[in-house]
């Protein structure tokens, strides 16, 4: 392959890569499983980062061959597989599609900003949150605008042409249900979507440069990769055509100068040179050795900082609880996180808020917490019974989690995973105060932690058993009481086991085809 192609190949590897990752988030059809889909974002760097420290296999190492690639062939991972790199790359070209070309021109680089911003992560691990990783990772971020934004408009766009189809008769493309998130869910990704677009606008690639913790990891690398971007001073005519391309503005012309660590291995100088005076060579080809020592040192360095990913955030409860105006309060210590997370502490530590479980869920009972898990939670999935409940057979976010946040169940696991406990509040339920039946709890609930018991006036009133709830929120979704619930489910901090549930026949229990109470 001559050089000049290169540039063909990075962008046939950007099309798949942000198709195939957008694909995960809107797969309103279900056309590939949860567990292949994992496969799509295998060379995503902080997911696969932080799965890796939960369980060792070969879906989770990714992070580990783009170390190797960057020290090979440089910062690639930013130009190939990272989504928002390929996203920015989409706003420039749109730029000049409209005619107004954009000429870049060499920059100093902003070690200062770049560097402190790295460091900032790193005490933030260090003490015990993800939150500048989950606010700034590149992954996590393509996650929520697709998810948020992108999902909504695809899923408007299938009810309108489903709409149209039922005139017709033709009953192909069913409607799908969508109830929004919560508006920060909505503005954060928005907002970081304009800002990125300004930024590629003006500047390139200026936030992988200067605020991305993950392009200053490998920009630190590359600075010791195999092959490097290199101008031959005795071809080079100046004509500065390589360096009115580079989005990274990193290429020094007059002293002929390439500063690989912000070099992204976009390969557009060496299309642009007529002259052939700017190749991607080898060190061999560089005539520059570069001591074995010295990588090796450079290689520990980035080892111990990926173990840095280890530490473990604490969920810190405020022992406040936030009482609601009414006669008997509802009192929640702890949200509900998803099955398979095994604890908030172990949940809050290893979720990157890429939201592609919230994406995935059926009945979107899966949506963004504001600050239920604490600040360093802001974002990250929690069960809301406000919106839907966990269907009892569902292991969707199990199998899909790319983080290690949530880790495989099995339908039988997930049956006896107690996510939360039931609690009922007798005073406000309606067979108390209004005296007539209802059971809805009763009826929805999978395991028959919530049964019908014989009370006053003929009546059955509702009775928990908190030893074969799983916490799925059924009750509290299907129970009519407003403003406030009778019935509700409080997160349980550690997932305990439940006991095996009860049988009942299908006339008495839960009906599966009834998704809604009433």
């Amino acid at each position: 392959m001559t050089q000049k192609k290169l540039r063909l190949l990075r962008i046939v590897f950007a099309v798949l890569t942000i198709v195939s990752t957008s694909f995960i988030f809107i797969d309103l059809w279900q056309f590939m499983s949860s567990s292949n889909k994992r496969w799509l974002i295998f060379f995503q760097f902080i997911p696969s980062v932080t799965t890796t420290f939960n369980k060792i296999s070969i879906s989770s190492i990714g992070f580990i061959l783009i170390l190797l690639f960057t020290l090979f062939f440089g910062r690639i991972y930013c130009s190939f597989f990272c989504p928002i790199g390929v996203l920015k790359d989409i706003f420039s070209r749109l730029k000049i599609k409209m005619g107004k070309i954009k000429r870049y021109k060499y920059s100093l680089p902003h070690n200062w900003w770049r560097y402190s911003i790295l460091l900032i992560t790193i005490l933030s691990i260090f003490s015990g949150s993800l939150l500048v990783i989950d606010l700034l990772d590149p992954y996590s971020n393509f996650g929520r605008i697709t998810a948020n934004l992108l999902r909504p408009i695809v899923i408007f766009s299938n009810n309108v042409i489903s709409g149209i189809l039922l005139l017709f008769k033709n009953f192909s493309l069913a409607k799908i249900e969508f109830k929004f998130p919560n508006p920060v869910a909505i503005i954060f990704p928005l907002s970081f979507l304009i800002f990125i677009f300004y930024l590629a606008i003006k500047r390139g690639r200026f936030y992988c440069n200067v605020i991305c913790p993950v392009g200053t990891i490998l920009g630190l690398l590359s600075r010791i990769s195999f092959y490097k971007i290199q101008i031959n001073q005795s071809v080079c005519t100046l004509c500065g055509n390589c360096v009115k391309v580079c989005k990274s503005e990193c290429i020094d012309i007059r002293n002929h100068y390439v500063d690989v660590s912000r070099c992204v291995g976009c390969m557009n100088c060496i299309d642009s040179c007529s002259e052939n005076g700017i190749k991607y060579n080898s060190l061999k080809e560089r005539g520059n050795i570069v001591d074995h020592k010295k990588r090796m040192t450079f290689i520990a360095s980035f080892s111990m900082l990926a173990g840095l990913l280890s530490m473990s955030p604490r969920y810190r409860a405020s022992g406040e609880h936030r009482y609601k105006a009414g006669e008997v309060p509802v009192k929640k210590n702890f949200p509900s996180s998803p099955p398979g997370s095994k604890s908030i502490e172990h949940f809050t530590t290893y979720c990157t808020a890429c939201h592609l479980c919230v994406s995935a869920c059926p009945t979107q009972v899966l949506q963004p917490a504001l600050f239920q898990y604490g600040i360093e939670g802001v974002l990250q999935p929690r069960l809301d019974a406000s919106v839907n409940f966990c269907n009892f057979d569902c292991i969707v976010c199990t199998e899909i989690c790319p983080s290690g946040a949530i880790m495989p169940l099995t339908v039988e696991q997930k049956h006896r995973t107690q996510t939360g406990r039931v609690h009922f509040i007798k005073q406000s339920c309606v067979v108390f105060t209004d005296k007539k039946d209802c059971g809805a709890c009763s009826e929805h609930c999978p395991t028959k932690a919530v049964q019908m018991v014989p009370w006053k006036y003929k009546l059955k009133i509702p009775e928990v058993n908190n030893e074969i709830c799983i916490g799925c929120s059924a009750c509290e979704f299907a129970c009519p009481t407003k403003p406030y619930k009778a019935i509700y489910v409080d997160g349980n901090y550690i997932h305990q086991l439940a006991k095996q549930p009860i049988k009942v026949d299908i006339e008495e229990g839960f009906n599966p085809d009834n998704d809604f109470p009433f």
